[in-house]
């Protein structure tokens, strides 16, 4: 049978799945991922790894990685954040490795003692909402995360279920239906607003040679945002005009 995965997708949509491949070889099958014991992101290196598999099997090599039995019971996703952090944080040496308890604690506050697959779609949705909400933050007074930060932590989240899927300690994530995404992110706006004040543009022009003078005038003039110029008391609109 060769390189195959154990879904109903076909096609296109069978290489862009999450399911894990799987390959054969003399009769032996056996899941690419677990023996590899890494995570495979595309057809080709599923392919790499069938023929590393077939080299073995001929130079008598071969163990049975992938092939052992899974473990009993559903897997907690407790379970699941120290599994990562001992299979992928730590052998890939990542940075996050040093706040790794930090970061998973929103996730294994939420999720900590839930069996994997009974996390869905409508419970992710909820945890997102519940990250959106104003919070107080000590001798900061009330905050309220930003997109981008949503999207940051969501992401981990993200990373961690389809990693358990591409282990087949998952069938699905709830992030997706097949090639569908239920879950995206939201849209950022990292753009900077800020405006010079009065005494940033004064040390400015001081330090300014003649020529370029001209043109700080003319960016914070053209750049002003309240109803009125500060510098000549006029109507944005007239003293943008000239």
């Amino acid at each position: 049978m060769g390189l195959y995965k154990l879904c109903e997708h076909k096609g296109r949509n069978r290489d862009r799945c999450e399911h894990p491949w799987w390959g054969s070889f003399r009769g032996v099958r056996v899941s690419l991922s677990k023996w590899a014991n890494r995570e495979i992101q595309s057809k080709a290196e599923a392919g790499a790894v069938l023929d590393e598999m077939r080299m073995a099997m001929r130079a008598g090599t071969f163990d049975a990685r992938g092939l052992a039995a899974p473990k009993v019971g559903p897997m907690t996703f407790r379970e699941l954040a120290e599994i990562y952090r001992e299979q992928h944080v730590i052998p890939k040496r990542l940075a996050m490795g040093k706040n790794y308890t930090w970061s998973v604690k929103p996730f294994v506050d939420r999720f900590g003692d839930r069996a994997l697959g009974d996390i869905r779609t409508a419970d992710v949705q909820d945890f997102i909402a519940d990250l959106r909400k104003p919070r107080a933050v000590h001798r900061r007074g009330v905050r309220v995360l930003s997109p981008s930060a949503v999207n940051r932590i969501v992401d981990l989240l993200r990373h961690m279920l389809n990693w358990a899927v591409g282990r087949e300690l998952l069938t699905s994530t709830p992030f997706k239906r097949g090639s569908e995404t239920l879950i995206k992110k939201f849209q950022e706006d990292n753009k900077r607003r800020r405006r010079i004040d009065e005494q940033e543009e004064a040390a400015l022009l001081a330090q300014a040679p003649t020529h370029i003078q001209a043109l700080i005038v003319a960016a914070s003039t053209l750049a002003c945002a309240p109803a009125r110029c500060w510098r000549c008391g006029l109507p944005t609109s007239t003293s943008n005009a000239g």
